[in-house]
């Protein structure tokens, strides 16, 4: 249920830069901004159940604390990039 909630979010607020895109042209990017840090918000909140999981996952297989710290760094570095470059071309 919760992927259709952010699956409607995406969808509405990608109208809604449209709309507004051939109104007010240099507000379209803000309004994009808001609507990518309200799903960054709304994505984040559900985080700690994917770390838990991980440490569950890394102490059954033996593998140290230092390498599941570094994929998740590693992953969030991957996102912020693909959320910036998303931005960048619609721009």
């Amino acid at each position: 249920m919760f992927v259709f909630k952010i699956a409607l979010v995406s969808i509405g607020g990608a109208l809604l830069v449209v709309v507004v895109q051939q109104f007010q042209k240099e507000y379209s990017a803000f309004v994009l901004f808001a609507v990518c840090l309200f799903l960054i918000g709304c994505l984040t909140a559900n985080v700690s159940i994917v770390i838990d999981f991980a440490r569950d996952l890394g102490d059954k297989i033996q593998i140290s604390g230092t390498y599941i710290k570094l994929l998740f760094k590693l992953l969030g570095i991957a996102y912020i990039c693909q959320i910036a470059s998303g931005i960048c071309q619609d721009l």
